[in-house]
Formats: structure tokens, sequence, C-alpha cells
């Protein structure tokens, strides 16, 4: 029997489905494999996006770290001690940003050299035409972040450079003003982040290869506009002898040469071209001023012209006693600021009032803990005197502190009893809540010439000891009572205050030791000085000598009113006319009195001038450094790398 088969149009039609369905089938998985492809493409889209943001937070996290290495660095702020599974580590931290957090950590940067491994040593380096010392660690940054399935390490190697306020004989975060009345010679780098104004009536000589302004130099007054006439002289930086001394062409200098330059040779100077050429190289012309100025000075006189930039001066920390915070740990109460329970008060300790090991309030004493310390104090060392200030044209009320005191709490100088409450860290503060812009009351240092523990009773500093240093002080065997001094007993002093400081007599001349005051304005007061003055009397100065450095306020000056200039940024008040102050350290000016703003006067019963031997202390150079220098902080990036 045969097999039955299908009409012919139903076996077209079977045939019909079958590739139907096949055909299906192929574009079934067709599209499936589509799918995939889209849907991986995607995947891969997306692991793009998640990996350029994660990439985007890592940088930002290697910034914040370096950010926070920077101002705990340039606060002071103590670097806690690293784990034992990572001793290269300094500080670690994590961040949210924009609802992803990632983490970031600091370690010592590593060197291998010849297959061994270790710390990158700090370094010191001197810039060879301004001396400039710089001192380089060397650190490695590195952030994680995962968004999603991407995953971001970065690595920064970074090289971080602490330059210290203390390297310029005057740093002014404004306008710089020179201006004397006598002969002055300044030893040391000046620098300006705004507008150098300098000339005078007699001779100015800046002996230092260091003169810049990020802006101009100017020879006539800011107050007036005058013009000067004196000579200033100025050191060409490659020659170290008296030749060297170069003189600044006046207004009638460029004059007898035909030149009409209405300032003499400054910033204004554009050049004096007789053909129009603009070359400036035929007989009887003369290059602009930055030109000239090189030719002159040999790099040493530089401006904004040449390239100089502002100095990023470091943030030094406030000096007033309290600040504003929410979750502080005082309150407001009146006029005093009582403790409360951590995190619940409105304000907190300023930044110095919090470091120091000793702080002085009125005539209260109180340790680094906050104690009340007054009543164990040596006798003598705070004292409440009233001070007639003619610049603030008011009798003030001065809380006078007794240096001396701490090093020698009986005054006996034949027995060693030092006070227990010298501050360990060299920092002490200072203020009175009764000092305001209407009554600007003060602060005075007094019995400073030898600071801290006298030298001589470090038994180490006489030649007839056994274990003596080898350049020791004295001759002989040490006295009865002598010791081996610590670090601490040796260290030099800062003092911060919000208040007029007034130093009283020679400072830190015996056995000088780095040692600065930062307040709201300095005040010199000669080893004469006695408080008999008055309104119509006046106090006649002697011989005094300061070694110190220093950062305090000044006033602006205005058309009409001049502020003193540098030669006025330490204030006197004493008829000094023959006598002479000797200062060897650093100014720094980095704002406006924010109390003691009475106008500067000359002449009467205001002062007068004395002969200013001032200098740069050079030892600061070699890292010898005041407690608590603020340091100009700066990082450059060695090298990076980045994995996924």
């Amino acid at each position: 029997m045969k097999p039955l088969r299908a009409p012919a149009h139903f076996r077209e039609r079977g045939s019909t489905i079958v590739m139907a369905l096949s055909a299906i089938a192929l574009v079934t998985i067709f599209a499936t494999s589509m799918l995939a492809s889209v849907d991986s493409a995607s995947k891969g889209v997306r692991l793009d996006v998640d990996r350029s943001q994660a990439h985007k937070y890592a940088e930002g996290l290697l910034e914040v770290a370096e950010q926070k290495l920077v101002d705990d660095i340039a606060n002071f702020r103590p670097i806690p001690n690293p784990p034992a599974n990572n001793p290269l580590l300094v500080m670690n931290g994590s961040v949210a940003i924009g609802g992803v957090t990632g983490t970031w950590k600091i370690e010592r940067d590593v060197q291998t050299i010849a297959g061994i491994s270790s710390t990158v040593p700090t370094t010191t380096s001197v810039d060879a035409l301004t001396g400039l010392t710089k001192i380089s660690d060397a650190y490695l940054v590195t952030s994680d972040v995962k968004i999603g399935d991407a995953k971001v390490r970065m690595k920064r190697h970074l090289m971080l450079d602490k330059t210290p306020i203390f390297q310029f004989l005057a740093f002014y975060e404004d306008d710089m003003e020179v201006f004397p009345g006598a002969n002055m010679t300044l030893a040391g780098r000046l620098h300006a982040n705004g507008t150098m104004y300098a000339g005078t009536s007699a001779q100015l000589t800046v002996d230092s290869k260091y003169m810049r302004t990020a802006e101009d130099l100017i020879r006539r007054r800011k107050d007036d506009g005058t013009l000067p006439t004196g000579p200033v002289k100025i050191r060409n930086a490659t020659v170290a002898t008296s030749a060297g001394l170069v003189t600044l062409p006046s207004r009638t200098d460029l004059l007898s040469l035909g030149i009409n330059s209405p300032n003499g040779l400054d910033s204004k100077f554009t050049g004096w071209d007789i053909n129009g050429d603009g070359y400036f190289n035929q007989a009887g012309e003369m290059a602009p001023f930055a030109h000239r100025a090189t030719q002159l000075f040999n790099g040493t006189l530089q401006t904004g012209e040449h390239g100089v930039t502002p100095i990023g001066h470091p943030s030094i920390g406030s000096i007033l006693p309290y600040e504003s915070k929410s979750g502080g740990d005082f309150a407001l109460q009146g006029s005093t600021y009582v403790p409360v329970t951590p995190g619940t008060g409105t304000h907190t300790r300023g930044y110095y009032h919090g470091q120091a090991a000793l702080r002085i309030i009125g005539t209260r004493v109180y340790n680094s803990a906050g104690t009340e310390v007054t009543s164990s104090m040596p006798a003598g060392f705070i004292t409440s005197r009233s001070l007639y200030d003619k610049r603030q044209n008011r009798t003030t009320t001065v809380t006078e502190v007794n240096m001396a005191r701490l090093g020698d709490m009986d005054g006996n100088t034949a027995t060693y009893d030092p006070s227990p409450h010298y501050p360990a860290n060299g920092l002490i503060y200072a203020t009175r809540f009764d000092s305001t812009v209407s009554q600007p009351n003060g602060i005075v240092i007094t019995g400073a010439s030898e600071l801290n523990v006298p030298a001589k009773w470090d038994r180490r500093q006489y030649s007839g000891y056994p274990g003596c240093y080898a350049n020791p002080l004295y001759t002989g065997s040490p006295p009865v009572g002598a010791t081996d001094l610590t670090v601490a007993q040796k260290r030099g002093m800062t003092l911060v205050s919000d208040c007029p400081v007034y130093v009283r007599g020679d400072f830190n001349t015996v056995n000088a030791k780095a040692s600065a005051v930062i307040c709201d304005a300095v005040n010199l007061l000669s080893n004469a000085w006695n408080y008999s003055k008055t309104s119509s009397t006046q106090v006649t100065a002697s011989n005094t000598t300061y070694n110190l450095a220093f950062i305090t306020g000044n006033l602006n000056t205005t058309s009409g009113n001049y502020n003193g200039g540098f030669e006025n940024l330490p204030r006197f008040h004493e008829n000094w006319t023959g006598k002479t102050c000797t200062i060897k350290g650093s100014f720094v000016n980095t704002w406006q009195s924010a109390k003691a703003r009475g106008n500067w006067v000359y002449g009467g019963n205001w002062y007068t001038a004395p002969t200013r031997v001032w200098s740069y202390d050079t030892s600061f150079d070699s890292g010898n450094l005041p407690p608590f220098t603020p340091m100009v902080i700066s990082t450059r990036v060695m090298a990076w790398q980045s994995s996924l």
C-alpha cells in the first residue's frame, strides 16, 4: 500500500511554515544576541561613566588630603604616632563628596637605593642668589574611590616645602613704605606683596641681595606725593664689597644726563629713547626701569615687571583669645568666657591661646590645661601698671610681665630656682579683656635680657666640666646647683597677644635665643623707661638692643596721613635723639592694628627718632627659629599615577 501524500498545495504551505519558523528562530537568535550586545555595551558605557566620575572624585580627594597636610603643618598640629602595621603613615581619613565616600591616606615617601628602601630624607636647600632657605619633605598621597563596579586608586608623590616667614628683614603683605628722616641701613631681605615706596631726605642703604615687590617701586611718598631727594643705595648682587652699593638714580641724577624723569629711576620710568627706534642703545639713551635696574643691581631689585609675584604668607593663627564657633567649649556670659560641656558652647579658644603652655589673662596666670596657677608664680612676675601712650592720647592700664622671674624665681642669681611654669613649648599667650579700640590697654614685657633659665646653670657650658659642650660659654667649673638643662629650659620664647605689646629694655641680649612677639602693635621702650611720661612730659631714651622677630599690625597710609613707614613699624614713645636702637631679627606686617589705632605723629611729646641699626638675624636661615614660627607652605607634585 502506498503511503498517503498530502495534496501539493498542502505540501507547499508546510514548506513555507518550516521556512518561516526557521526565519523566526534566526531572528530570535539574532535579536537575543543584539540585546545581549546592547546590554553589554550599556554596561560598558555605565562602567566608563562610573570610572570617569570615580577618577574625578579621586582627584578631589587628593586635593583634600594635600590641603589637610598643609593646614596641619602650617598650624603646628601634632601628627599622631603611626600604627605598628604602617610606620610610614602620617594621617588618613574619608570624605563624602556628592553622595560618594572615598578614603585617603598620606605616608612618608620612600626611596630605594642599592636595593635598600628607606624614607626620603628631609632636605634643606638655599637659593644661591636670595639666600632663602627651603625645608622639604617627601610624601605619598593615595586616594581610593568606588562607584558601582568602577574602582579608582590615585597616587601623588608630593614634595612639601616650608619657608619660614622670618627669613626677611621686612615682609609686608600690602604696601611697604620706607622714608627715614635720618640715615638708615637695612641689612636683610625686603619683600612687599604690594607696592614698595622708598626714599629719604638723608641716606637709605639697602645692604641686601633681595629687594623685591610684587607690584611697583615708587620713589615718591604715598601720603602726599612729594619726592625726597636723598640718595638710595642698593647692593649689586654680584659685588660683596662696599663698591657694590650702587645709587638708584634720582631725578637730579637723570637730569644731569639730559634725561627728564619726574621720579628718577623707578617703575614709572619708561625709558629715554632719543631716536625713537625702541632699542635704547644710542649715546644719551637709557632703557626702561626693569632693564636698567637689572643692569645696575644684577637681580637685587626686582618688581612685578621682572616677574615677582606675591608670596603666599602663612595663615597665621588667630591672635584673639576666643573665637565664635558653634559646638565650641566655651560660652560667653556677660564679659566672661565660661567653660561648658565640650561641643555645646558658642566659642573656642583662638589658635595661639589654645596652643600656649602659659596663659596670662589680665593679672591671672593659667597653665596649658587651663588651671589657674597665679598663686604659685614667683613674686613680681605680674604687675598692673599705668602707662601714658601719647600716640593713643590716653593713659592705659598694662600688665607688666617680668620674664626674669620665670628663669629665676627669687631674683637671687646665686641660687638655681627656675619656675616650673616656664612654657615647655616656648609659647606664652597674654591678653586683657578690658582692651578695646577706645581704651587699648596692653602688655609690657620687661626683665627679658636673658630668656628662660640662665645659661650659667647649665654645667655643660663650663670648660671644666668633663661632659662640657664643644664650645662652652664659660671657663672653669660650674657653680653649685648647676645641672644639665633640658631642651625646654634652653628654648626661646614667642609671646602672642591681641593687645598692644610694649617691649621694655634690652631684650634677649644675653645668650640670645630665637624669640618673637606676635601682636596687635609692637612698641619699643628703652632701658631708661620709668613710666613717668605724661601728656606734657617726655622720657629721654638710652641705647637699647632688641634681639627678636615680630609680626605686628599697622595702619594704612592715606592722603595727607603717613603711617610712619617701615622705620616706625615698631612704635617709639621717647626722646631717642642721639641714641641708638639696635634690632636684630625680622619685621613682618600682615594685618592692620585692631586696637592701637592712633595715628603716627612725629616730634614733641610723641617721640623723636633714634639712630636705627637694624639687621636680619641670619641664624634664622639655619633653622634656629622662634617657637611657633609661621611657615609659608607650598607643594610640588613630583609624580602621579592612576590605576583602575
